[in-house]
């Protein structure tokens, strides 16, 4: 994903930001990027490597209120 956005306190102002997800696999049947990296106006902001997902694992009830 590329897209640009912009300071608190300046619209006016493009400042592009890439997101790459790479190495996708197969984890119970969903396909998973397991390299993430964000760039900020082409430098490396963020580098991320996922070791280990899981999917519908079901929340107990009692995280909810009712009200």
């Amino acid at each position: 994903m590329i897209f640009n956005f912009h300071p608190d306190d300046d619209a006016g102002t493009n400042i592009m930001l890439e997101i790459d997800f790479s190495n996708y696999q197969n984890i119970n049947g969903i396909q998973v990027p397991i390299y993430i990296q964000k760039l900020i106006s082409g430098g490396l902001a963020m580098d991320i490597s996922i070791s280990s997902a899981v999917f519908n694992t079901g929340l107990p009830d009692y995280l909810f209120t009712v009200q």
